[in-house]
């Protein structure tokens, strides 16, 4: 059968009014919030904003070698400067100029998920979500900071990367090059954050090395020149080139806390005591000839510390995810990066623009995670994100979806997906601390931890072929309340027994109920989820199912994670067993909670019939064929 194009698929916009409807409720709510915070800080100023400020004010004073600065990007301290022209009032100006940038992203992001899934309503729900994002117009006013303005020019690098897949013309790559040497100025990490970005879509695509090259060449012309342009310039004040300096500060002052050591005045700002600055709030926190400069780093010093970083940052970096994109848009992003997946030959050009996307996200996540996590970070990745997840309007639409959401209105599939989620959200979170309690407490190598948890795989090995056999006859619920629970148990058993002085023997009792309950519930939930579907769409539910699972393990292992560190830690023993307690109740909790909804879980054969029904009179889409 003929592939259509992507537009091709696609009905007619008739939800039109609705689209309207979800953008005047985004403009109304985004107004409503910055009136609000204006009312209670518009006239407040943090210290990086005073600086930007102070910048601005050397510029328009015509004293440019004072305001050159190799700690901040210069873009935004430029524009405040320019509009200083037509008032005096830096403040004032440069909180209008983040308000803007913030509003800027909002537009642009309704261009992006519009030009991606050609669908309004589609825009509207991702803008809608972005202003609804916690925090966000909150940060618009009460600060003022690059970071807007870097995710408005990071959603145009975007858009104008989608037009290269589409259809590249060495134009749009230009442009390209143009747009990142801009977001550079804007925030030096838009050089290697945006760089990693265009080698992923270059290395995706199908044509010959030559052509790769020669785009590539063209990509990176105009940001290498900008950057080097601009070493130039700081090269003529410092008198050497200071490039990394601000990775190098915050490396030494985030990672591994060496300012604490040192009593130097001249840093003392970065404690937030008596600060050395200029006349106009500016200071350098590491100029050519101080310690942090001379400060010798080596691999063996710095990567432990990073990887540690790394450990903390990171699972506050998925709360902080769930909370502003909320859980759902976080859901909705890797299910649709799944579909996308298993249909990349039907869409490669949308296929290929998502690994982008999820490039863009883990790169960015685990970079500034090395050094210190800050919400500010994540304002131009959230509006990527959404513009994915928002394919979900997409696909309520579309004639022949990759993921068809009337799957969810089957029961037996709604349930058994929300099951899958408990147990791996709560076992496998628990599993990634109980196998660092066996080495780090009892004191066992990697390999004897291993070798001791083979116990539960084993209970998984033996009870999985049984519960598959008379889950067929006698149904998946009974199965699927039973596992849920005996893992609860097991996980409640565990966190009450653990200490620092407990034995492996006193362990595999739960260990092995962990296991069987496992088993009670891999088997079943797989039929029942194909029992819900017609037989040429098992392979969407399947797909779908896998990536709820994989989406539960993640966010298991994000908030226990998140648990264990607000309790505990790597320090010692006991500070171990401390933070692993509280995660595995927290397990516990979500696996029992699983175990309550799996009861809403038709019995029997009602299962397949009940998702039979609504299916029964419906003709399959032209393009069925496609869709597995």
């Amino acid at each position: 059968m003929e592939r259509l194009p992507f537009r091709a698929t696609m009905q007619p916009d008739k939800n039109s009014k609705a689209s309207h409807w979800f953008i005047v409720v985004a403009v109304c709510s985004c107004v409503l919030q910055l009136l609000w915070f204006a009312s209670k800080c518009f006239k407040q100023i943090d210290f990086d904003g005073m600086a930007y400020l102070g910048i601005a004010r050397h510029l328009r004073q015509g004293e440019f070698h004072a305001a050159i600065d190799a700690f901040r990007s210069p873009l935004i301290s430029w524009l405040i400067a320019v509009a200083s022209f037509g008032s005096t009032d830096y403040l004032h100006i440069g909180k209008l100029i983040n308000i803007g940038a913030f509003l800027l992203s909002l537009a642009l992001l309704h261009v992006l998920t519009e030009k991606l899934w050609h669908s309004k309503l589609t825009a509207s729900v991702a803008v809608l979500m972005f202003a609804l994002g916690r925090g966000l117009s909150a940060a618009a006013v009460e600060m003022i900071t690059p970071d807007f303005l870097f995710a408005a020019l990071t959603l145009i690098y975007f858009i104008v990367l989608l037009r290269c897949l589409r259809k590249d013309r060495l134009q749009d790559w230009f442009s390209l090059a143009f747009i990142h040497g801009l977001a550079f100025l804007a925030k030096a990490f838009a050089l290697p954050w945006l760089a990693v970005c265009t080698l992923v879509a270059l290395g995706l695509s199908v044509k010959p090395w030559k052509t790769k090259a020669a785009r590539l060449g063209l990509a990176a012309l105009i940001p290498v020149m900008v950057a080097t342009g601009w070493a130039t310039v700081l090269h003529s004040k410092y008198g050497v080139f200071t490039t990394g300096t601000q990775f190098k500060v915050n490396l030494l002052q985030w990672t591994l806390h060496t300012y604490s050591e040192h009593r130097d005045t001249t840093y003392s700002l970065l404690r937030d005591t008596s600060k050395v600055v200029d006349e106009y709030g500016v200071g350098d926190p590491m100029p050519p000839g101080s310690w942090p400069w001379t400060y010798s780093l080596n691999v063996q010093q710095v990567l432990p510390q990073m990887i540690r970083a790394e450990a903390r940052n990171v699972p506050r970096v998925l709360k902080e995810s769930m909370i502003v994109a909320t859980l759902g848009g976080l859901f909705a992003f890797i299910t649709m990066f799944a579909i996308l997946t298993h249909r990349r030959h039907q869409y490669p050009v949308e296929w290929r623009f998502a690994v982008v996307i999820v490039a863009s996200a883990l790169s960015l996540v685990f970079a500034y995670s090395m050094l210190v996590f800050d919400e500010r970070y994540l304002y131009p990745l959230i509006p990527l994100v959404l513009a994915l997840a928002a394919f979900v309007a997409w696909e309520l639409r579309a004639p022949a979806p990759m993921l068809p959401m009337r799957f969810f209105a089957s029961r037996s599939f709604a349930v058994t997906n929300v099951v899958s989620f408990a147990m791996y959200f709560g076992m496998f979170g628990s599993i990634f601390f109980l196998s660092q309690f066996i080495q780090n407490v009892l004191g066992n190598s990697a390999l004897e931890a291993g070798l001791k948890l083979l116990v539960w795989t084993g209970a998984t090995m033996v009870v999985a072929p049984l519960a598959g056999i008379y889950s067929e006859r006698i149904g998946s619920r009974p199965f699927m309340v039973a596992g849920l629970a005996l893992q609860a148990i097991a996980l409640g058993w565990l966190a009450s027994e653990a200490s620092v002085g407990q034995s492996y023997l006193s362990m595999l009792v739960p260990f092995v109920l962990a296991g069987a309950g496992m088993a009670l519930v891999f088997a079943p939930s797989a039929s029942a989820v194909l029992n819900s579907v017609r037989t040429e769409e098992a392979g969407q539910a399947s797909g779908a199912t896998n990536a709820i699972r994989e989406l539960g393990g993640t966010f298991g292992i994000a908030v226990l994670a998140t648990v264990f560190s607000s309790a505990g830690g790597y320090g010692s023993p006991q500070a171990f067993v401390d933070g692993m307690v509280p995660a595995l109740w927290v397990g516990a909790a979500v696996l029992g909670a699983g175990a309550l909804v799996a009861t809403l879980m038709p019995s029997g054969r009602r299962a397949g019939e009940e998702a039979a029904e609504p299916l029964a009179g419906q003709a399959l889409p032209p393009d069925a064929a496609l869709s597995n």
